[in-house]
């Protein structure tokens, strides 16, 4: 009964926490409609190419709800890296792992991302730098999670965490019901925009490379940070300050209609 108490106790405070998290977001959107002319609402999503998101930066030091529909001045968007270079330990050589087993057939167990995960396991590091697994069934329950994912999104295409919701198929990755809000910041795939425009990954590099491999099209993405300077790109060109759209923007998703 203690557990079964414990775990009621849990899920209510996680959905306090989200209640909380949500308005705190929605508030942070009406600053936002306030301090800019061109919109910036922390749960929209706009699509892009996987193709073209090849750089990733370091994480701020906040989680993503506190970053998320912020605009951020410095020099954080010159220090990034390509996206496979930025995969290495840190990322247990996801992109390169995920070719091996997707595109070459290889075994998970051959691959850098199980025997990096397994390592850290056996270390007993963290679980929760390594989603929660503390024993190598629970690796291997994820690498099959995985398989299930890349067949899903061969089969189906990529859903973004809305459609997952709606949809009769889950998400084979998700690990506990959250709300659609949470889904929105942590599940999608999230980037940051630089001061030209550019996209840069931030979070998700699981579906993210997974989207490159299978070779959609589209995916949506959640904008967590831009640059000032592109704000205020996207500000004159609204304002009609700029001599209208440059021609290299004209179909940037993140220039308002």
């Amino acid at each position: 009964m203690r557990v079964r108490n414990g775990a009621v106790t849990s899920r209510w405070l996680l959905e306090a926490r989200d209640c909380y998290v949500d308005k705190r977001l929605r508030a942070r959107k009406l600053y936002n409609d306030v301090r800019y002319h061109s919109r910036i609402d922390p749960y929209e999503l706009v699509t892009v190419d996987p193709t073209t998101v090849t750089r990733s930066m370091i994480p701020f030091d906040k989680p993503n709800r506190k970053v998320a529909g912020t605009v951020v001045g410095g020099s954080w968007d010159r220090e990034t890296y390509d996206f496979g270079e930025r995969d290495g330990e840190f990322h247990m050589y996801v992109l390169e792992s995920f070719e091996q087993r997707f595109v070459e057939g290889r075994e998970w167990e051959e691959t850098r991302y199980y025997q990096s995960l397994l390592r850290r396991i056996r270390n007993g590091e963290d679980p929760s730098a390594m989603w929660g697994h503390t024993t190598e069934a629970d690796l291997r329950d994820r690498c099959e999670k995985l398989d299930s994912m890349f067949e899903a999104m061969s089969e189906f295409g990529y859903k973004s965490q809305a459609e997952l919701l709606t949809e009769r198929w889950k998400d084979p990755m998700a690990s506990r019901p959250r709300r659609e809000s949470y889904r929105k910041i942590n599940g999608e795939v999230a980037v940051n925009i630089d001061r030209n425009g550019e996209f840069i990954f931030y979070d998700g590099r699981h579906r993210l490379a997974l989207a490159k491999i299978v070779g959609v099209d589209t995916i949506p993405v959640v904008v967590l940070v831009r640059h000032r300077r592109w704000q205020r790109t996207r500000d004159e060109i609204l304002r009609g300050a700029a001599d209208g759209v440059p021609s290299h923007l004209e179909e940037h998703p993140d220039i308002d209609p």
